[in-house]
Formats: structure tokens, C-alpha cells, sequence
């Protein structure tokens, strides 16, 4: 699980957007194997303890209160999240600033994950419009308006992907590209490389397995954009005249 942990410390190079769409696909402490957990937490409160400045070495039993900790009330976050909830307070965003007085206890990490969850949640709320508006056009009610907004949406991501980069966790796109057949044909083969292939980003990275097949196959559907020449607003037009011929048949 070493890249877990080089993956933590690779986050802050991230946008907010990019930053929210990294950590959803990442898995979270209460999906980590239990074998896996010691040498995880070894790695990251090695490097987290040493950057604070704490020059002595924790008590085992402080340790294991610290893990218990994070295991019982912080396990919905990714070993990612607390990597960089300390370097947020080390870096003096997490307001206000808590001294640890060389006193680096589960009262203490507690106080920090505290901080950035409540940091976490501005941050959600500061992109909630792309990610709602997201949301909100994969379960449409009003089908013509809300395809249109995804249609906007789609464009922007995949003018971000073109570039490298991620306008929102592409997982979300999915559902309503495979409604518009817009992904590659899921047959077997396909499905069983898809699979594969997200197996051995699981293997090497820690994500989650059903969000990154997803995030996979959106990703194909891009690459055969490019590859073909394809404009997504050409198949915009066509949904657009198909839903208008369908509303003629039925008045």
C-alpha cells in the first residue's frame, strides 16, 4: 500500500475540483483491508508526526488510541484526507491554528480532522453547482432541460480531459451516457477488460472498484471522441430534433 501513501502526498498539487473528484474514487479506511491498516497508519503518522515538529516518540499506547480513533469516528474519510487535513493546519488554513505543545494525542488529530471536515464541506459547497447540476441531469425531471445542462457539463470535461485534468468525478457522467449510448458497447470482453483494468488500479493505488469501472468507461468513451473526430454538440443536435420528432408523434 505504498502508493497509498505516495498518493497523500500528491494531493496538494491539486485544484479544489480536482481535489474533490481524486478522493472520491479513493477508498476509504473502513474499505482497507484490516492487514493493510498498521502498515498504512505507520507510514502516514511517520511522515505526519515528524512534519509537526514532535520530537519525541509516541507512547504504543497513544498510537493505538490514535488508531482506534480514526478507525471509529474518522473511517468514512481516505488516508489521503488526513495526510493533507495536517498539512492544511501546517500551512495555517485550518482556522484557528491549534498548537500541539509537543503533545500529539488523539485529542489533538482529533481537533485537526475536525477542522477539515468542516474545510471540506465549504469546499463541496464552493463546487456544489457542477456537482449538483451533475447529479440533477443524471435523475432528470424535465428530460429536455436537464439534457441540455449535461450536454454543458459533458463538454466541460471533456475539454478538461483533453488537457489532462478533471472538471468533476467522471463516475457521475455514466449513467446518463450509457442512457444516450454515447460509451462503448458493453460487451463480455469489454466488460471483463474494464473490470481488469480497474482491478489493477485497486491493486497499485487503493480505488474504489465500481467508481473507477465507471470512471473507465466514461474515459473509452472520450479517447473514441478523440480518435473518431467526434464533436459531442453534433450529437447534442441529433438528440435534440429526435426528442422534438418524438413530441410531434405524440400530440
Amino acid at each position: 500500500m505504498q502508493n497509498i501513501i505516495d498518493r497523500a502526498k500528491a494531493v496538494s498539487n491539486l485544484s479544489g475540483a480536482e481535489y474533490l473528484s481524486y478522493i472520491s474514487t479513493s477508498l476509504k479506511i473502513r474499505e482497507l483491508p484490516k492487514e493493510d491498516l498498521s502498515l498504512i497508519f505507520g507510514g502516514i503518522f511517520t511522515r505526519i508526526i515528524a512534519l509537526c515538529g514532535i520530537k519525541e516518540a509516541l507512547d504504543r499506547h497513544i498510537k493505538e488510541d490514535i488508531r482506534n480513533l480514526i478507525c471509529f469516528k474518522y473511517n468514512h474519510l481516505c488516508f489521503e484526507e488526513i495526510e493533507y487535513a495536517f498539512q492544511l493546519e501546517r500551512y495555517g488554513v485550518l482556522k484557528p491554528k491549534t498548537e500541539h505543545y509537543q503533545l500529539f494525542d488523539a485529542v489533538f488529530v482529533s481537533t485537526i480532522l475536525d477542522k477539515y471536515i468542516r474545510w471540506r464541506h465549504r469546499l463541496i459547497q464552493l463546487h456544489k453547482s457542477s456537482i449538483n447540476k451533475c447529479e440533477k441531469s443524471l435523475k432528470p425531471e424535465d428530460k429536455q432541460q436537464d439534457i441540455r445542462l449535461f450536454f454543458k457539463i459533458l463538454k466541460q470535461d471533456f475539454s478538461a480531459y483533453k488537457l489532462k485534468k478533471a472538471y468533476l468525478p467522471r463516475h457521475l457522467l455514466y449513467k446518463q451516457l450509457f442512457e444516450l449510448k454515447l460509451l462503448p458497447y458493453h460487451s463480455f470482453e469489454y466488460k471483463t477488460s474494464v473490470e481488469q483494468r480497474a482491478k489493477s488500479l485497486i491493486k497499485d493505488k487503493g480505488y474504489n472498484l465500481r467508481l473507477i469501472c465507471m470512471s473507465i468507461v466514461v474515459e473509452d468513451a472520450y479517447k473514441n471522441f478523440i480518435t473518431n473526430n467526434i464533436d459531442i454538440s453534433q450529437y447534442e443536435q441529433r438528440y435534440y430534433q429526435k426528442h422534438k420528432r418524438v413530441q410531434n408523434q405524440e400530440q
